[in-house]
């Protein structure tokens, strides 16, 4: 609308400034980025869309100088072209973040059950030593147990048989 006039331009001219070039242009955007086809495709998209700003700034320009005929010939020479292509280099970013997504999504449900079935096997490893451990100890217990016990009853035997002695002497 603002090339015919019928409206106030509300955009941002400069690239970097706009909500996709501060994404765009972000250190963060570029340092997280280890998949070369998306840094091609982020590498890809920066002309076509400074162009779309640097055309839009013209097309202001014209409009604001009164000459419609020159800002339309802009906007259809120049600001539609680097519209549309960013716009297709912008949904190609889209597939291709979509397809890392699903591509990582996968990969990490697939590392969470190996994980998970690893940590079941851990887990029976050490329910089996914890048991066979339990064995171990409760034989050498009882074992140890019924030598004292034996002993305890040995001695008790001796003491009654003295005792039974002693009193057929008396």
């Amino acid at each position: 609308l603002y090339v015919i006039g019928a409206s106030e331009f509300e955009g941002q001219l400069d690239p970097e400034q706009c909500r996709f070039g501060k994404w765009l242009y972000s250190r963060e955007t570029h340092d997280n980025e280890r998949d070369s086809e998306l840094k091609r495709l982020l590498a890809n998209i920066e002309s076509p869309h400074r162009n779309l700003h640097v055309s839009a700034a013209r097309v202001v320009q014209f409009q604001k100088s009164g000459d419609a005929l020159a800002a339309r010939r802009q906007f259809l020479d120049a600001t539609l072209p680097a519209l549309r292509q960013t716009t297709d280099l912008l949904q190609q970013l889209r597939q291709r973040y979509n397809s890392i997504l699903a591509e990582t999504g996968g990969k990490a449900a697939e590392d969470l059950a190996a994980e998970a079935k690893q940590e079941r096997r851990h887990q029976v490893v050490l329910g089996s030593l914890a048991l066979a451990a339990a064995i171990v100890l409760s034989t050498w217990i009882t074992r140890n147990l019924s030598s004292v016990l034996a002993r305890v009853v040995g001695q008790i035997s001796d003491g009654s048989r003295q005792v039974a002695a002693a009193a057929s002497q008396l």
